[in-house]
């Protein structure tokens, strides 16, 4: 008999037959997401932990609670370093900018065509996009391409470009800025280069900032929810 349950659950409880020892996996998981994750955001309040409905902001809240879905579903969360972690996170921010951003229709070759998340770089996620590949984004699969050359970047709806890409952000970003490509990094000055979508850590939580103009000109809608849980947006909304 296998010692490990054969699928994820939302809950821990051995009445899903989970062993003992899976059972304490998963508690020690959740336990983590609920008392190490909210420590993490800066948005508007979720920073603090969970409060009851309608005492924070409640998108904010919502957000929290996505990001804590996929990082305390990744292998044993509670034993990787800082490091790992963070770039969880970041993995599960991405993701969720995808579900408040609107695409324009030529931006994809058919009605069942996926999202496609493309890393451009050192690739600094590891085994957290992995949680993420097939996910539901708007109706599309969510796709994953790594290590992808600067040159098929109009290929992609998302694209992460790595902090190893600084040197030539200008040369990354010059040739796509008017493609429908959503941006995102977490590098210094991403947004004054042009970039859409910048992570941010301060105070050892991870917000993002938004350059709005930049959005705009490639075509982009970005949701007025979530520009509020910005800690900084560049043009007027």
């Amino acid at each position: 008999m296998s010692t490990a349950p054969a699928r994820r659950v939302w809950y821990c409880s051995k009445a899903n037959g989970m062993t003992s020892t899976a059972y304490r996996h998963c508690r020690a998981r959740w336990t983590q997401c609920f008392l190490g994750c909210p420590g993490r955001f800066a948005a508007h309040g979720t920073g603090q932990g969970l409060a009851p409905p309608g005492t924070r902001n409640p998108l904010g809240l919502f957000v929290m609670l996505l990001v804590c879905s996929v990082v305390c579903h990744a292998p044993y969360a509670y034993t990787q370093t800082p490091a790992v972690r963070e770039y969880q996170v970041k993995a599960a921010f991405v993701y969720n900018f995808a579900k408040f951003v609107e695409w324009p229709a030529a931006a994809f070759a058919s009605l069942q065509a996926p999202i496609i998340l493309c890393v451009i770089g050192a690739d600094p996620f590891g085994e957290a996009l992995e949680t993420l590949q097939d996910k539901t984004v708007r109706d599309r699969k969510l796709g994953i391409q790594q290590y992808v050359r600067a040159g098929s970047l109009a290929a992609c709806q998302i694209a992460f470009i790595s902090a190893s890409e600084k040197e030539h952000l200008p040369q990354l970003l010059e040739p796509i800025k008017d493609a429908p490509v959503l941006t995102v990094s977490d590098m210094d000055s991403f947004l004054q280069a042009g970039g859409m979508i910048n992570l941010v850590t301060v105070d050892s939580k991870i917000g993002f900032e938004i350059n709005l103009d930049a959005a705009r000109r490639a075509g982009l809608t970005i949701s007025s929810q979530l520009l509020k849980l910005a800690t900084v947006v560049k043009g007027k909304p």
